[in-house]
């Protein structure tokens, strides 16, 4: 799975798509945006929407990035090489969710 935020503007929110998939068959899920109703409140802006986009389409990437690091810190391995590689790939992962370079 290659997930990412669309580009493309979609009407109520950010879409998230696949892009190891062909054209057709990439969308995979909408954020969607809403404003809050005029009593009960609860509603999410443009950019919470965008954000809780970022997170998803970088959540496989963030299990991976913990998997490995949870099995280098536990110590099923002692080698510093493989430590350096788990935390390369968890910054990586919360760089894309959180939308900023690495």
């Amino acid at each position: 799975m290659q997930l990412e935020i669309d580009s493309e503007q979609v009407t109520g929110g950010v879409r998230i798509v696949d892009r190891s998939l062909p054209q057709c068959y990439q969308g995979v899920a909408i954020v969607i945006q809403r404003d809050p109703h005029p009593t009960l409140g609860h509603g999410i802006t443009h950019d919470q929407a965008v954000e809780r986009a970022r997170v998803m389409a970088a959540s496989f990437e963030l299990l991976e990035a913990l998997e490995s690091a949870q099995m280098a810190i536990m110590g099923y391995t002692h080698q510093n090489a493989v430590t350096l590689a788990a935390l390369f790939k968890a910054n990586a992962a919360l760089a894309k969710a959180r939308g900023t370079p690495c």
